[in-house]
């Protein structure tokens, strides 16, 4: 097994260009699933509440290396899920495709749920199916089978009218 380095870091308001160029990719590759579309500038520019994430003390944009090469972000806020409590959850969450299968992402996951103890929320399209089969799998392993999914969730929608899916659990 080929051991690799995996950092996780909270992102200085300086680095907040590199999370918006993630972003950027993040917006594209969720683009099949969301049915998000480019702007004029042919940008998706999903990023006007990112400032939120220096401002807020209680939010963290989270950096993630593998070898000290960029692999991907992830950001956590303490904001409720709309109409659930929650302590915490994942607002987005990024890895770049050549780092994932490795366990970059399951160890991510496993490293925030530990640093921020709660109820956490985790929402996402089930049109990615990928995303699907991560979520639930670690998500499950992590809680040992003890954790809430609500499907067809209509309190969060994506573009294209789909109705979320939401992981509720304690870390």
């Amino acid at each position: 097994m080929i051991k690799i380095k995996i950092t996780i870091k909270l992102a200085t308001v300086d680095e907040k260009e590199i999370l918006v160029n993630l972003m950027e990719k993040y917006e594209y590759e969720s683009s099949q699933y969301t049915g998000a579309k480019i702007n004029e500038l042919g940008i998706y520019g999903c990023y006007d509440w990112l400032d939120d994430f220096w401002q807020d003390e209680t939010s963290w944009p989270y950096l993630i290396r593998v070898d000290d090469r960029l692999a991907g972000f992830a950001l956590v806020g303490d904001f409720p899920i709309e109409g659930q409590q929650t302590d915490f959850i994942i607002d987005e969450f990024f890895i770049i495709y050549n780092y994932r299968k490795q366990g970059v992402g399951k160890f991510v996951i496993n490293h925030l749920l530990d640093q921020h103890k709660g109820r956490w929320g985790v929402i996402y399209t089930p049109k990615n199916l990928p995303a699907t089969q991560f979520w639930r799998k670690v998500i499950s392993e992590y809680t040992n089978d003890n954790y809430e999914m609500v499907e067809n969730y209509a309190r969060v929608s994506y573009n294209d009218d789909t109705l979320g899916t939401v992981l509720l659990f304690e870390s």
